[in-house]
């Protein structure tokens, strides 16, 4: 397997990266070879996207006395308190991504120097906290002096705010607040905050390994550029020809004519109304669809991705209950499988066969600018490999094929040029 080693020469005074990345194909069992990995004389810390494969990974290590964070384990009732208390006792972890922010403040007060940092899917290392217009920002925030932004967009909060925090609560953001405490608050030019994953989590620690495909079009590489984090990426050609050669066979591209017009990106598809034009298209297509083309499948075997305020009411499903909206209702099509777009590590829903996916990928703009990588090149990249994770999700997993309904010209030129590579 190649392994190439990026940013050694332009920074001579790092050692030699502690970070590896395997970037090989779908399916092709990179947890599986992770867990047979492991040994026995060393710690590990392995963060996984789900329950399911914390569960996964539990049942394979039973031989390493390998724990996971749990509230019941101290008095504070926290995974948090639970996790500090598991490395207090020199133990093995895995746990979700759910607690990556506390592994990230706990990496910067030293308590995972001797820990191996095995991170399974690339993690979300940078996020939009808020948008504020630049004269709010700059009036209320910065020349009222309760906040400083350095040069590079750190922001920090002011002993001022620190004094005074009762007294501008009703007009200060406190989130704000708490991510610049966190020492992980940026800034981007046109006034939108970014809160990044800290830098201690990828150096202050034995070693870190993330196992994923595609890592070009993530926004991991570029964190770890902009910080200056040393890498070596793992790829096998051969095996990623034959993965996309495989992957041509499987997928049948559905007709989806009727839709092509209509633009799929998040913005514009969470502006449509309920009773707009584009989504009484949608809906009749999907309707037609479903009558037609998908005719004796079963909703169980269907998944669909788009805005989820576009499919379903979230709080209501959150309380165990489907209230439909957007593009769902009246089609038929309100009991399939809904997955967020970004939905990665699970083989939950290896059975489906029938996939609709109702997007135009694009990164986000202000996290573009502040990794400083607002290209056309990696917006394509970027909307190519949530494309193929999403897909994934999917039986061609085992081998079987797909039907793939993709309206969108651009991510379906992507992922057409990508298969025929």
């Amino acid at each position: 397997m190649p392994i190439r080693n990026y940013m050694q020469s332009e920074y001579l005074n790092y050692p030699l990266s502690k970070i590896t990345i395997t970037d090989l194909p779908c399916g092709s069992g990179k947890t599986s070879k992770m867990i047979g990995a492991l040994r026995p004389d060393k710690l590990y810390l392995i963060v996984v996207p789900l329950l399911s494969e914390v569960r996964r990974v539990l049942a394979g290590t039973l031989h390493l006395n390998i724990a996971e964070p749990s509230s019941s384990l101290t008095e504070a009732g926290t995974k948090k308190a639970a996790l500090i208390e598991l490395i207090n006792r020199g133990q093995s972890i895995v746990t979700t991504h759910q607690l990556y922010s506390d592994i990230g403040q706990l990496a910067a007060q030293g308590l995972l120097k001797n820990y191996n940092v095995i991170i399974d899917e690339v993690p979300g290392v940078v996020s939009v906290v808020k948008t504020l217009s630049k004269r709010s920002l700059d009036e209320f925030y910065v020349a009222s002096g309760y906040l400083n932004v350095s040069d590079g967009g750190v922001c920090t909060a002011t002993e001022k705010w620190d004094n005074l925090v009762d007294v501008v609560s009703d007009t200060l953001d406190q989130q704000i607040k708490q991510y610049a405490q966190a020492h992980n608050l940026y800034v981007c030019k046109h006034g939108t905050f970014l809160t990044a994953a800290s830098r201690d989590l990828f150096s202050c620690c034995a070693s870190v390994r993330v196992l994923t495909y595609q890592s070009k079009g993530s926004y991991f590489l570029r964190y770890l550029e902009k910080m200056k984090l040393p890498y070596q990426l793992e790829t096998d050609e051969r095996l990623d020809a034959a993965f996309k050669a495989r992957a041509l066979q499987l997928i049948s591209f559905a007709n989806t004519k009727s839709l092509e017009k209509i633009s799929f990106g998040y913005a514009r598809q969470t502006s449509y109304s309920e009773h707009s034009k584009e989504v009484r298209i949608v809906r009749s297509g999907l309707k037609n669809w479903r009558e037609r083309h998908l005719k004796g499948v079963p909703l169980e075997d269907i998944m669909v991705t788009c805005a989820e305020s576009n499919w379903r009411d979230p709080k209501a499903f959150k309380n165990g209950k489907l209230k439909l909206t957007g593009f769902a209702k009246t089609t038929g099509l309100g009991k399939v499988h809904w997955l967020a777009n970004q939905t990665r590590g699970t083989n939950d829903y290896s059975h489906c066969s029938h996939l609709i996916y109702l997007y135009d990928k694009h990164p986000m703009p202000p996290i573009t600018q502040w990794l400083e990588c607002p290209t056309k090149e990696f917006s394509d990249a970027y909307g190519l490999t949530e494309l193929i994770q999403w897909i994934w999700r999917s039986r061609i997993r085992n081998g079987e094929p797909v039907t793939l309904y993709l309206p969108s010209p651009r991510m379906k030129r992507l992922l057409q040029d990508w298969l025929n590579s």
